[in-house]
């Protein structure tokens, strides 16, 4: 496996990581770079602690976790998370702002918050 690395001052390669047995712990190929500069400004936003809880999945996985066949998580630029002490409608609210019409964001309720960098608008409830 490569050497795991600080991607950003508050994140490392291995939080994104598929949590599926197939992969066995492996870290992801690509993170976009984009994606660790939102985090890091939502982390900013709140000044609180984010953390990954899905970073990059493998084919077999996000398929387990039900995840859209052409899932961003599949291609290294969506994470779902979460920021202690804040809602979940918080940070996609802040999320919504900062990524404007150039990406993702998800909301699920009392659970977490999914954010992605792909280019386009999306927007979605779960």
């Amino acid at each position: 496996a490569r050497e795991d690395k600080q991607l950003s001052p508050h994140f490392r390669l291995v939080e994104f990581r598929c949590k599926g047995p197939e992969c066995a712990g492996l870290l992801p190929e690509y993170i976009s770079p984009a994606l660790v500069v939102l985090l890091e400004k939502l982390r900013s936003r709140f000044n609180a602690p984010l953390r990954v809880s899905s970073g990059f999945r493998c084919p077999v996985h996000n398929e387990r976790v039900g995840g859209s066949e052409d899932s961003r998580h599949m291609h290294g630029d969506a994470a779902d998370i979460r920021i202690d002490g804040i809602s979940p409608a918080m940070v996609a609210d802040a999320a919504e702002e900062l990524v404007g019409d150039t990406g993702g964001v998800g909301r699920y309720p009392n659970r977490f918050t999914h954010v992605d960098v792909r280019g386009t608008k999306a927007r979605w409830a779960g």
